[in-house]
């Protein structure tokens, strides 16, 4: 299941560091 999911769960990573507590920060599941 993860191995199917990797592309999604890593693309993040394909953004500038500066972006990423933006991107994050739009899970709905992190509480």
């Amino acid at each position: 299941m993860l191995h199917e999911a990797a592309d999604d769960i890593l693309a993040f990573a394909a953004f500038p560091p500066a972006h990423w507590k933006k991107i994050w920060s739009t899970n709905r599941w992190s509480g």
